[in-house]
């Protein structure tokens, strides 16, 4: 495709040729990753623009708007659609759709449900007229995206497997990106075993196009998999291989993305100074392109290493940064896991006062989803460790039992193992000698079954603490 664009740049010698031949790259730039290369090529076509017929000014205006919402400029994103929808209609084609379908994109992604609601209601009647298999197959993306927002997931794989079966078996884009959110999903919904079969279903399907963004997507989302079940070697190779493709296709806003990742598996592998130089990389990327959203979690996975890494006032800094740019983005599902952020930095930091305004914050936002989360599951053992550590020990222990429920409906053993030492503490405290023993005994089985070497070491010191005299082996396993 590249070639042949090429070949036509050279043989074509009318204007009007031309400003299309150049709009045509420059959505293939936008299509591979090369954002700096797009607008480079936008700029040049909107010199001539007036030559454009009104749906390759359409097609302008809404590369434009995806470039924008890319940076993460959605205001900017919102003015170019409006543009763009208005040109789509007067030539009357699948762009007026397709135009219908972004603007049902945007709105949901800035919080407004019922005015994005009303353009995929738009998209799908125009569809009835003008059926388009690929149209139709973005519609059902578009509505997987919205109940994966209002973490509706079960709607959300129904969404998703409608998408593909407008699309047939072949290997196509379209194919490839709703397997590999079908794996998202079996991520969120804790079945990582599952995850990692779409996962890899879709990483066939775009090396089989070849598409190399999309290749690097999905092991992005296979290194995210691993990393969810520990397997932090595994992690960090397809998470490189990811970072690999991006750097030699010069997919740099993706590759900012990748490095913070790579970053966070550093950090949870206890090598903090690389991890935090990886994500300063993609700080420094993510700035330059004024990508606002790409920002947030650069802020964010920066302030979780230094948190990792027992810094914890500069922990602080960069997340009430993160937290504070995803609340002005209206991603209120990324603010609550900031929120949450906070939290944990804030108490481990002895500042349980300012730590209880941001959990209150993040309670507000949970009480508006329609399902419980695993947001709900760790706003629940916060507020039970904020209760202990001010000495509700009544409350706190309704609540950590709470949690440890939660945890066990969804899975959350690492979490679960943090409730046990939190419970243990409690009785502790109470002066239970046997609760707490029985706690800690969890917590020893739950922390060397998933590596967790620092609440490894806690737990000792808890042990130690308890009976000092005792052997560890007869505390943990009484029957020996």
């Amino acid at each position: 495709m590249e070639e042949y664009l090429d070949w036509c740049e050279k043989n074509f010698e009318r204007p009007e040729y031309l400003v299309v031949v150049t709009l045509e790259k420059a959505r293939l730039a936008f299509f591979y990753g090369h954002w700096e290369e797009c607008l480079s090529l936008l700029d040049q076509a909107e010199l001539r623009d007036h030559l454009l017929e009104p749906d390759d000014r359409a097609l302008f205006f809404l590369l434009s708007a995806r470039l924008h919402q890319g940076y993460g400029d959605l205001n900017q994103s919102l003015a170019f659609l409006e543009i763009a929808l208005s040109e789509s209609e007067a030539g009357f084609g699948l762009r007026t759709i397709e135009a219908t379908l972004e603007m049902a994109s945007l709105f949901h992604r800035i919080g407004e449900q019922e005015r994005g609601a009303d353009f995929l209601s738009e998209a799908e009647r125009l569809l009835q007229d003008r059926p388009d298999p690929g149209l139709m197959s973005r519609l059902a993306f578009e509505r997987g995206l919205v109940s994966v927002r209002s973490e509706q997931l079960c709607e959300a794989v129904e969404q998703f497997e409608l998408s593909l079966s407008c699309l047939g078996p072949e290997p196509s884009v379209g194919r490839g990106e709703g397997l590999r959110f079908l794996g998202i999903l079996a991520a969120l919904d804790s079945r990582p075993v599952d995850a990692l079969v779409h996962q890899k279903k879709a990483l066939d399907c775009f090396s089989a196009l070849p598409y190399g963004l999309g290749c690097a997507k999905a092991y992005n989302s296979i290194g995210q998999t691993c990393m969810q079940l520990a397997r932090y070697a595994e992690a960090q190779f397809f998470l490189q291989e990811s970072e690999r493709i991006c750097r030699e296709i010069g997919a740099e806003a993706e590759r900012a993305m990748i490095l913070g990742k790579l970053g966070l598996v550093f950090a949870k592998t206890g090598r903090y100074e690389k991890a935090i130089s990886y994500q300063k990389q993609d700080l420094e990327i993510s700035s330059r392109f004024g990508n606002f959203r790409a920002l947030a979690f650069s802020l964010r996975n920066l302030g979780l290493s230094y948190k990792a890494k027992g810094e914890f006032g500069t922990a602080v800094r960069y997340l009430r940064d993160s937290r504070d740019r995803f609340a002005e983005l209206e991603d209120f599902t990324f603010q609550v896991k900031a929120d949450l952020d906070l939290v944990s930095a804030l108490v481990e930091h002895d500042c349980v006062t300012e730590a209880f305004g941001y959990l209150q914050d993040a309670q507000e936002l949970l009480e508006k989803r329609l399902e419980v989360t695993a947001d709900h599951v760790n706003a629940r053992y916060y507020a039970g460790v904020i209760a202990l550590d001010t000495g509700a020990y009544h409350k706190a222990e309704g609540l950590l039992w709470q949690a440890l429920e939660m945890c066990r409906a969804f899975s959350m053993e690492v979490r679960q193992a943090d409730v046990h030492f939190q419970l243990a503490r409690l009785y502790t405290a109470k002066n239970d000698r046997t609760a707490a023993l029985e706690e800690l005994r969890s917590v020893y089985r739950l922390a060397r079954g998933h590596s967790l070497g620092p609440l490894l070491e806690k737990t000792v010191a808890k042990l130690h603490e308890i009976e000092p005299n005792s052997l560890f082996e007869e505390l943990l396993h009484p029957q020996f």
